[in-house]
């Protein structure tokens, strides 16, 4: 069938022979040209020159890699050598080299990405606009995305200083604290300093008082004995002089 005839010609192609110089894979070649049917586009050339391929080359690994299920550097680079080996490819034959490896998605997967050239090719910017679209988009998320990382961060930043703010507070709340018990311990220590002294005062006063009570009566007695030894004495001495008479 189709099918085998395409891996044939995939089979003689990697062997190395090229198409111009094995007339088997040409008469291969033509038999399916003829055989199958293609879409409209197909009949309008690309210049590849009009054409920036490299934006264009994500577009083709994540399309190949979508419809094989998995990644294929093989695929992917042979896709893009079938587009950079000649100015004007031609998509049928890029449809029959391809279909080895996409198999049924193979006519899928060229019409879109022939659409694709056109389109670019037509643009002044030689990217397709719905490529460009997406770049676009793909920028607006990634400017949204970083946006989002900046806020985070100004966000993570306002919590440290909101922690180092609330750090500084509790310190100074704790020195205040501190202040406040060591200046009530020192108006404690002050008045029982002073409380001391008072207390050292009034005993000082009343030993003072006592001492000059036992001082006063000291003389008082002293007085008195002087007295009364004034008196004996006056009185012996009258007795003596009454003798003598």
């Amino acid at each position: 069938g189709l099918a085998c005839s395409v891996y044939n010609v995939m089979g003689d192609f990697f062997k190395g022979t090229s198409a111009d110089q094995d007339p088997r894979f040409q008469n291969k070649q033509k038999l399916l040209l003829s055989k199958m049917k293609f879409p409209e586009s197909f009949s309008k050339r690309v210049d590849m020159k009009e054409v920036n391929l490299d934006i264009i080359k994500p577009w083709i690994t994540e399309k190949v890699t979508e419809m094989l299920g998995f990644e294929d550097e093989v695929v992917v680079l042979f896709t893009f050598n079938e587009l950079e080996k000649d100015r004007f490819p031609d998509p049928r034959l890029m449809q029959i080299n391809l279909t080895g490896f996409l198999e049924a998605n193979t006519k899928v997967f060229m019409e879109e990405l022939w659409d694709l050239l056109l389109a670019a090719q037509e643009s002044l910017s030689k990217i397709p606009p719905a490529l460009m679209q997406k770049k676009e988009e793909e920028l607006r998320l990634k400017k949204a995305e970083q946006e989002r990382i900046d806020e985070e961060v100004r966000r993570k930043q306002r919590e440290v200083v909101r922690t180092m703010e609330e750090v500084r507070r509790k310190r100074e709340e704790e020195l205040s604290q501190a202040q406040d018990k060591e200046g009530e311990e020192m108006t404690h220590r002050h008045r029982e300093r002073d409380s001391d002294r008072h207390r050292d005062r009034r005993d000082r006063d009343r030993y003072r008082g006592h001492r000059d009570r036992d001082r006063d009566r000291d003389r008082d007695r002293d007085r008195d004995r002087d007295r009364d030894r004034d008196r004996d004495r006056d009185r012996d001495r009258d007795r003596d002089r009454d003798r003598d008479r």
